[in-house]
């Protein structure tokens, strides 16, 4: 399958050297959540917002563990490490509005929330249900199951 990932709008100069990212400290047995809210102005004036919300389930795994969360520097797709496994998969919440995906011609049913592996092959995310509204500019997956750390993000799937 083909595909391209969803562009992140430019930074405006003012915002060119941030990094959006969140760690934590988070014990396997207790479970935890990690919340990133985060926005930048891009350099045609639009807002953009990032909210990635990540409920680990307790027991998911064993032992404590710094977490980190951090969204890709040009496209709507977090990274998650480090690099592990869980018993019990984290639950997912992402989203980002102002993204400058009015113009593309493809319909809404050919954006998709993926798992983006390290060759660049892609696979489908079990989740309760994903938003996608093209003339607003807003990607979200809600519910999203993620069985291990890695790049999860946005697509654009073509033939």
């Amino acid at each position: 399958m083909n595909y391209e990932l969803i562009p992140l709008p430019v930074r405006s100069p003012i915002y060119l050297d941030s990094v959006f990212t969140i760690t934590s400290t988070i014990i396997g047995e207790l479970g935890g959540r990690l919340l990133l809210d985060r926005s930048y102005v891009s350099e045609n004036g639009q807002l953009v917002t990032m909210l990635i919300d990540m409920v680990i389930p307790p027991n998911s795994f064993q032992g404590q563990r710094r977490i980190t969360l951090t969204v890709d520097k040009d496209f709507a797709a977090v990274r998650c490490l480090p690099a592990m496994e869980f018993k019990f998969p984290l639950i997912l919440l992402q989203t980002f509005t102002g993204l400058e995906i009015q113009d593309f011609q493809t319909e809404e049913d050919d954006f998709d929330f993926v798992y983006i592996k390290k060759n660049g092959k892609i696979e489908q995310v079990e989740r309760t249900s994903i938003i996608v509204n093209k003339s607003l500019g807003i990607l979200s997956v809600i519910g999203a199951k993620l069985d291990h750390f890695s790049r999860y993000g946005w697509v654009r799937k073509s033939e």
